[in-house]
Protein backbone atom coordinates (compact mmCIF):
# COMPACT_ATOMS: atom_id res chain seq x y z
CA UNK A 1 0.00 0.00 0.00
CA UNK A 2 1.47 3.35 -0.71
CA UNK A 3 2.47 5.59 2.34
CA UNK A 4 0.20 7.94 1.66
CA UNK A 5 -3.77 7.19 0.60
CA UNK A 6 -4.93 10.82 0.37
CA UNK A 7 -6.23 11.99 -2.88
CA UNK A 8 -4.74 14.52 -4.75
CA UNK A 9 -5.78 18.06 -3.83
CA UNK A 10 -7.60 19.73 -7.16
CA UNK A 11 -7.69 23.16 -8.00
CA UNK A 12 -9.81 25.10 -6.37
CA UNK A 13 -10.27 23.47 -3.54
CA UNK A 14 -9.49 24.22 0.29
CA UNK A 15 -6.07 24.02 1.46
CA UNK A 16 -5.81 22.13 4.07
CA UNK A 17 -4.92 24.19 7.10
CA UNK A 18 -2.37 23.30 9.33
CA UNK A 19 0.10 24.81 12.31
CA UNK A 20 3.57 23.42 12.32
CA UNK A 21 7.16 24.00 13.61
CA UNK A 22 9.38 25.53 11.45
CA UNK A 23 13.74 25.39 12.23
CA UNK A 24 13.27 27.39 14.89
CA UNK A 25 10.50 25.85 17.03
CA UNK A 26 8.10 28.66 15.91
CA UNK A 27 4.91 27.56 14.63
CA UNK A 28 4.02 28.36 11.25
CA UNK A 29 -0.28 28.16 10.52
CA UNK A 30 -1.18 28.47 7.05
CA UNK A 31 -4.71 30.45 7.84
CA UNK A 32 -2.47 33.44 9.54
CA UNK A 33 -1.37 34.05 6.21
CA UNK A 34 -4.77 34.84 4.75
CA UNK A 35 -5.40 37.35 2.91
CA UNK A 36 -2.30 37.01 1.26
CA UNK A 37 -0.86 34.69 -1.43
CA UNK A 38 1.26 31.82 -0.35
CA UNK A 39 3.71 29.48 -2.07
CA UNK A 40 4.12 26.03 -0.29
CA UNK A 41 6.54 24.27 -1.93
CA UNK A 42 7.30 20.68 -0.72
CA UNK A 43 10.77 19.00 -1.26
CA UNK A 44 12.35 15.69 -0.36
CA UNK A 45 15.05 16.27 1.58
CA UNK A 46 17.05 19.33 3.47
CA UNK A 47 20.51 20.22 2.14
CA UNK A 48 20.95 17.82 -1.19
CA UNK A 49 21.70 19.43 -3.96
CA UNK A 50 18.66 19.89 -5.92
CA UNK A 51 16.81 20.97 -2.64
CA UNK A 52 19.35 23.26 -2.36
CA UNK A 53 18.69 24.59 -5.78
CA UNK A 54 15.15 25.06 -5.57
CA UNK A 55 15.24 26.91 -2.28
CA UNK A 56 17.96 29.36 -3.97
CA UNK A 57 15.99 30.10 -6.66
CA UNK A 58 13.20 31.32 -4.32
CA UNK A 59 15.06 33.05 -2.28
CA UNK A 60 16.46 34.91 -4.90
CA UNK A 61 13.06 36.02 -6.50
CA UNK A 62 11.98 36.33 -2.77
CA UNK A 63 11.94 40.62 -3.05
CA UNK A 64 9.88 39.75 -6.57
CA UNK A 65 7.24 37.57 -4.31
CA UNK A 66 6.92 40.07 -1.63
CA UNK A 67 5.91 43.04 -4.29
CA UNK A 68 3.28 40.25 -5.51
CA UNK A 69 1.66 40.01 -1.52
CA UNK A 70 3.11 36.49 -1.75
CA UNK A 71 4.32 34.52 1.55
CA UNK A 72 6.85 32.03 0.71
CA UNK A 73 7.08 28.40 3.29
CA UNK A 74 9.35 24.98 2.41
CA UNK A 75 8.22 22.17 3.98
CA UNK A 76 9.61 18.52 4.23
CA UNK A 77 9.77 15.91 6.35
CA UNK A 78 12.87 16.63 7.85
CA UNK A 79 13.76 17.20 11.49
CA UNK A 80 14.43 20.66 12.95
CA UNK A 81 17.67 20.65 13.13
CA UNK A 82 18.09 19.92 9.65
CA UNK A 83 15.78 22.13 8.60
CA UNK A 84 17.73 24.74 10.65
CA UNK A 85 20.88 23.80 9.00
CA UNK A 86 19.78 23.83 5.68
CA UNK A 87 17.84 27.42 5.67
CA UNK A 88 21.63 28.70 8.02
CA UNK A 89 23.37 27.32 4.32
CA UNK A 90 20.91 28.87 2.15
CA UNK A 91 20.58 32.14 3.36
CA UNK A 92 16.45 31.99 3.19
CA UNK A 93 14.16 34.52 4.28
CA UNK A 94 11.50 32.29 4.47
CA UNK A 95 10.37 28.80 6.98
CA UNK A 96 11.48 25.90 6.95
CA UNK A 97 8.20 23.50 8.36
CA UNK A 98 9.56 20.31 9.85
CA UNK A 99 7.00 17.76 9.03
CA UNK A 100 8.86 15.26 10.85
CA UNK A 101 5.71 13.43 11.80
CA UNK A 102 4.23 13.71 7.69
CA UNK A 103 1.14 15.58 9.06
CA UNK A 104 1.28 18.32 6.58
CA UNK A 105 2.42 15.77 3.74
CA UNK A 106 -0.53 13.50 3.82
CA UNK A 107 -2.89 16.30 4.35
CA UNK A 108 -1.41 17.92 1.05
CA UNK A 109 -0.90 13.81 -0.69
CA UNK A 110 2.38 14.56 -1.30
CA UNK A 111 3.65 11.72 1.08
CA UNK A 112 6.14 9.62 -1.17
CA UNK A 113 8.04 6.23 -1.36
CA UNK A 114 11.16 6.10 1.49
CA UNK A 115 14.74 7.29 -0.27
CA UNK A 116 16.53 4.23 -1.72
CA UNK A 117 17.95 2.30 1.41
CA UNK A 118 15.65 4.32 3.57
CA UNK A 119 12.12 3.04 5.56
CA UNK A 120 10.46 6.37 5.89
CA UNK A 121 8.78 8.07 3.13
CA UNK A 122 9.33 11.77 2.04
CA UNK A 123 7.66 14.11 0.32
CA UNK A 124 7.75 14.34 -3.26
CA UNK A 125 8.48 17.81 -5.10
CA UNK A 126 5.57 19.85 -5.68
CA UNK A 127 4.39 23.24 -5.04
CA UNK A 128 0.91 24.57 -4.34
CA UNK A 129 0.22 27.92 -4.96
CA UNK A 130 -2.44 29.38 -1.95
CA UNK A 131 -5.29 31.89 -2.82
CA UNK A 132 -5.99 34.92 -0.57
CA UNK A 133 -9.12 33.05 0.43
CA UNK A 134 -7.68 29.88 1.13
CA UNK A 135 -7.92 28.16 -1.96
CA UNK A 136 -5.74 26.19 -3.84
CA UNK A 137 -5.06 28.57 -6.86
CA UNK A 138 -2.60 26.33 -8.42
CA UNK A 139 -0.16 22.75 -8.22
CA UNK A 140 2.78 21.37 -9.88
CA UNK A 141 4.30 18.39 -10.24
CA UNK A 142 6.89 16.55 -11.78
CA UNK A 143 8.66 19.96 -10.42
CA UNK A 144 12.38 21.01 -11.99
CA UNK A 145 14.22 22.42 -9.24
CA UNK A 146 16.61 25.37 -11.28
CA UNK A 147 13.59 26.74 -13.11
CA UNK A 148 10.35 26.24 -10.57
CA UNK A 149 10.91 29.41 -8.98
CA UNK A 150 10.41 31.42 -12.13
CA UNK A 151 7.43 29.56 -13.08
CA UNK A 152 5.89 30.05 -9.64
CA UNK A 153 6.81 34.39 -9.86
CA UNK A 154 5.11 34.51 -13.73
CA UNK A 155 1.79 32.24 -12.94
CA UNK A 156 1.02 34.46 -9.85
CA UNK A 157 1.88 37.08 -11.18
CA UNK A 158 0.01 36.41 -14.50
CA UNK A 159 -3.34 35.50 -12.01
CA UNK A 160 -2.68 38.93 -10.38
CA UNK A 161 -3.16 40.41 -13.91
CA UNK A 162 0.26 41.83 -13.71
CA UNK A 163 2.83 41.70 -16.83
CA UNK A 164 5.65 38.99 -16.77
CA UNK A 165 8.76 40.22 -15.83
CA UNK A 166 11.65 40.31 -18.54
CA UNK A 167 14.42 38.21 -17.50
CA UNK A 168 16.98 35.54 -18.64
CA UNK A 169 14.94 32.07 -17.84
CA UNK A 170 17.03 29.11 -16.88
CA UNK A 171 16.55 26.30 -19.21
CA UNK A 172 15.57 23.03 -18.13
CA UNK A 173 18.66 20.78 -19.25
CA UNK A 174 17.85 16.69 -19.36
CA UNK A 175 19.86 14.86 -16.96
CA UNK A 176 20.58 11.27 -16.86
CA UNK A 177 18.80 8.55 -15.10
CA UNK A 178 21.15 8.27 -12.41
CA UNK A 179 22.17 12.34 -11.64
CA UNK A 180 18.99 12.44 -9.16
CA UNK A 181 20.27 9.66 -7.30
CA UNK A 182 23.78 10.67 -7.28
CA UNK A 183 22.90 14.08 -6.28
CA UNK A 184 20.86 13.19 -3.26
CA UNK A 185 17.41 13.37 -4.63
CA UNK A 186 16.45 10.17 -5.04
CA UNK A 187 13.17 10.68 -6.92
CA UNK A 188 14.31 11.02 -10.42
CA UNK A 189 11.32 11.78 -12.64
CA UNK A 190 9.95 14.43 -10.55
CA UNK A 191 13.92 16.46 -11.54
CA UNK A 192 13.84 15.45 -15.31
CA UNK A 193 9.49 15.79 -16.14
CA UNK A 194 8.47 18.98 -17.17
CA UNK A 195 6.04 20.48 -14.82
CA UNK A 196 2.62 19.28 -15.02
CA UNK A 197 0.85 22.35 -14.80
CA UNK A 198 -3.12 21.40 -13.77
CA UNK A 199 -5.93 24.22 -14.64
CA UNK A 200 -5.48 27.37 -12.83
CA UNK A 201 -8.25 27.91 -10.01
CA UNK A 202 -10.12 31.39 -11.28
Amino acid sequence: MAPNATPALQTGEPAPDFTALDENGRPVTLSSYRGRWVVLFFFPRASTSHCQMQARRFQALYPEFHLAHAAIAGVSVDPRHSQERFRSACQLSFPLVADADQAVSSAYGVLGEPMPEEDLPVTRRETFLISPEGHIAYRWEGVVPNVHADEVLDQLREMQGMPLLPRQRHREKERQPSSCLRNGCGFTAWCVERSKRKRAYR
